[in-house]
């Protein structure tokens, strides 16, 4: 797998069930896919986007394949192109 879009996930700390698949995908293929957060609501913080966004780096290996989205979920769903269209045109930062 190259690329996992995580849609409405905001990858807690104690979910250590989805943590383990992850690591396991990644370690199994030698590399980091490539991450693309899709999380984002109105309402969300900056603070908590900056803490969403540490739980993910942290996690991975490969730094520079996260990538952090100002999607929500339902943004993402509702748009009628190529995911990857939508996902370059609103990365974060």
């Amino acid at each position: 797998m190259n690329v996992v879009q995580g849609g409405g996930y905001s990858f807690p700390d104690s979910d250590i069930h989805v943590k383990y698949l992850l690591k396991r995908m990644e370690l199994y293929q030698g590399r980091t896919p490539e991450i693309y957060i899709i999380n984002n609501h109105k309402d969300k913080t900056i603070d908590s986007m900056k803490n969403e966004f540490k739980r993910y780096y942290r996690f991975f290996k490969d730094k520079e394949k996260i990538h952090y989205t100002k999607l929500s979920f339902e943004d993402f769903c509702n748009k009628d192109v190529e995911a990857k269209d939508i996902i370059n045109q609103n990365l974060v930062g």
